[in-house]
């Protein structure tokens, strides 16, 4: 990701539901997040679920820096999981977003085939993706061998304004386990 000129950014694995769901546009029936049971501040009272929103709020606060900002990340989220043994699922997840004054989709297409190929893969299906946290028929999901390994689009504009961006943002997400997985690369790590 650096190779494409990304600068990378850490944020923590404890959020909150405002920013992973409400914010998102999602509801949480649908999107069920982990929540501790007695937080000590209510900034970190869940796990996250995905990554897109930890670098939207990384923009939001970096808006006064010049354009165009692309972050990413690599790090863990955690799923409920009622078949495993804790209830939680723990997976390696990539994103990465570009924010500018005038960004689309295919700015972030061209990177997320990008890393890809980097990883070594040739062949993915492109499926029109219905998500409420992107704009309609501006997204996508990739599939790898049928599942999905990936989403990528641009962010809906009241998406961004809850998060206080006023410039577009186009982003990507990929389950690393996967797209490692079907490149044939045994081991990925931080």
């Amino acid at each position: 990701m650096v190779g494409f000129g990304f600068q990378e950014v850490l944020s923590y694995v404890l959020t909150n539901p405002e920013a992973q769901v409400e914010r998102m546009g999602l509801d949480r029936a649908s999107s069920p997040l982990i929540e501790v049971a007695n937080p000590v501040s209510s900034e970190y009272s869940a796990l996250r679920r995905w990554l897109i929103p930890c670098l939207l709020q990384f923009l939001s606060y970096n808006a006064h820096a010049p354009y165009p900002h692309k972050v990413f990340e690599c790090g863990d989220v955690v799923l409920p999981n009622e078949s495993m043994p804790n209830r939680a699922e723990q997976r390696l997840k990539l994103a990465a977003a570009i924010s500018d004054y005038k960004v689309g989709y295919e700015d972030i297409q061209a990177v997320a085939y990008g890393f890809l190929r980097g990883m070594g893969l040739r062949e993915w299906e492109v499926r029109p993706l219905g998500h409420p946290s992107f704009i309609r028929g501006r997204a996508a999901s990739i599939l790898i061998r049928g599942e999905e390994a990936a989403i990528l689009g641009e962010l809906r504009p009241d998406v961004l304004l809850k998060f206080g961006i006023t410039s577009p943002v186009a982003a990507f997400e990929a389950d690393l386990a996967m797209v490692s997985k079907a490149a044939g690369v045994r081991r990925i790590g931080i």
